[in-house]
């Protein structure tokens, strides 16, 4: 992945929301691209609108391009009131800090506010000393504000800062919501750096998540607020962790099984503490996760033609003749490519495109469910050289089927041919092309021409155009030149003899 060179606003679409097994989820126009993989075992990319249940899309584990500096914030200057005791200082710029004490106030923070009273109390519930002397740390250094602590009866413990400054500023600066189905972690942290971002997931980690100790690798996160699950649930996968999104009774869970704790401990140090011990430490990736779909009929190919196949059979012959088996794992991948022998040009070929496949190691996952949605404002970005990027986890691609003719311009004309026909984007690029001698397709390259513009079409496409109130702009740039058809044989053999005949 590359970074975004720019972005478009796109009007107003109608959406469709794609979800898959493990709970990702993307929204998009229906003419958005992601990658997929054909029964045929081959990477493709298709449109949402043509996507259907049981597809396999691809999810990328990590994303590579954070940003570099982390986000500044707005200055914000406090109203006074003649007897507050806390008179707090307020960051300029997230820091991982910062993101540290915002991950730990969503996962168990609140807000008391009773306006007629002038109460501003923010408050955080914990029972353990050693998370509530690092919170109460925390306070001092970044705001220079002192907590109290309390434990009201039948009630966890909790540190509360009375402040209204406090308060305004992490609503109306950073963005935080108090009640607990509508926390969310912050756009000013979603833009800032890795570690910025990691510093908040492990704050709220030690608030909502849990890792269970009875033998097995199995994490959880619980939050009440489907907007932080999914937040939580995207975010892991950035940091190259799959898990999966649950909707149970009480609450929303992202649970994280098997190697990817491994990798969640890794990612989050304080949860080290918390972590199950002994062989589990060295887990193997989940069969069911680290898998290709239908590469079996390819591999079986070249394992027939392979000139060791006799020494590949012990290894791979069960494996790969297994029906009740459809899916590849990577390490069975990784193996195969690197013990098979073979001179045979179509099994070198199907070599060179696994290794491929394997080095993108793609999280590849059946959708689950497609929903058309109401019309929405849309966005696009642009990145330069590859043109794909990462979206909500799903591998997508600013490109367009294109299924019409690029023409060269001949001394001064570029001809099209059926022009009404062509995509209104692509037309009101035409219009560009007439007033400033550029020519900017969507996701194409920008083109400077200094040409005669002509186009061909029939009547009545000419007088639907005509009759367009939204194709004003065109139709005022538009001579029409009419070109009379030949409509008696004779003519039609002169025109044959003049053309063919010295």
């Amino acid at each position: 992945m590359a970074n975004a060179n720019s972005v478009y606003f796109g009007g107003v679409h109608p959406l469709r929301t794609v979800e898959t097994r493990l709970g990702y989820r993307l929204r998009g126009t229906p003419n958005h691209m992601v990658l997929t993989l054909t029964p045929e075992g081959e990477p493709a990319w298709k449109e949402l609108r043509l996507l259907q249940e049981g597809d396999y899309v691809a999810l990328g584990r990590g994303i590579h391009t954070w940003p570099a500096q982390d986000v500044a914030l707005s200055l914000w200057q406090a109203t006074p009131y003649g007897n507050e005791r806390q008179h707090p200082h307020f960051p300029t710029q997230v820091t991982p800090a910062l993101a540290r004490f915002i991950g730990l106030w969503v996962g168990d923070g609140h807000y008391y506010i009773n306006e007629p009273s002038y109460q501003y109390e923010l408050g955080w519930t914990q029972q353990e000393p050693e998370r509530r002397e690092q919170y109460i740390r925390l306070l001092e250094e970044l705001f220079g504000v002192q907590a109290r602590v309390v434990q009201p009866e039948g009630h966890s413990v909790q540190v509360l800062v009375g402040c209204k400054a406090l308060v305004q500023w992490l609503r109306e600066v950073v963005g935080l919501k108090g009640g607990a189905c509508d926390k969310a972690i912050p756009s000013c942290i979603l833009r800032s750096s890795r570690e910025a971002v990691r510093a908040c997931l492990e704050g709220l980690w030690e608030t909502d998540g849990t890792i269970r100790e009875n033998g097995s690798n199995w994490a959880m996160f619980a939050t009440c607020s489907e907007t932080l699950a999914r937040q939580v649930h995207t975010l892991l996968l950035a940091f190259g962790i799959v898990s999966s999104l649950k909707r149970t009774v009480h609450d929303w869970e992202v649970r994280v099984y098997g190697h990817n704790v491994n990798l969640l401990v890794e990612l989050l140090p304080a949860l080290q503490q918390r972590f199950t011990v002994g062989a589990e430490k060295v887990a193997v990736p989940l069969p069911n996760v680290d898998v290709i779909p239908f590469l079996k009929p390819r591999l079986r190919a070249i394992y027939q033609r392979a000139a060791n196949r006799e020494a590949l059979k012990k290894r791979y012959s069960g494996n790969l003749h297994d029906s009740k088996k459809n899916n590849v794992s990577y390490r069975l991948l990784e193996n195969f490519l690197q013990d098979v022998q073979t001179s045979d040009a179509e099994s070198l070929k199907w070599i060179a495109e696994l290794r491929h496949l394997l080095q993108q190691h793609h999280v590849w996952l059946p959708v689950r469910r497609i929903e058309a949605e109401d019309n929405a404002r849309v966005f696009d970005v642009s990145v330069a050289g590859t043109h794909a990027y990462w979206a909500n986890g799903f591998i997508s691609h600013n490109c367009f089927n294109f299924d019409g003719e690029l023409n060269i311009a001949n001394r001064g004309l570029v001809e099209f041919i059926e022009v009404l026909k062509l995509d209104v984007a692509f037309l009101y690029d035409l219009l560009g092309a007439s007033q400033e001698h550029k020519i900017k397709p969507k996701k194409f390259a920008q083109t400077d021409i200094d040409e005669v513009i002509l186009g061909h079409t029939n009547e009545p496409e000419y007088r639907r155009l005509q009759n367009n109130e939204f194709m004003e702009a065109l139709r005022d740039r538009t001579v029409k030149i009419d070109v009379p058809y030949v409509t008696r044989l004779k003519d039609e053999v002169k025109i044959y003899e003049k053309d063919f005949n010295p």
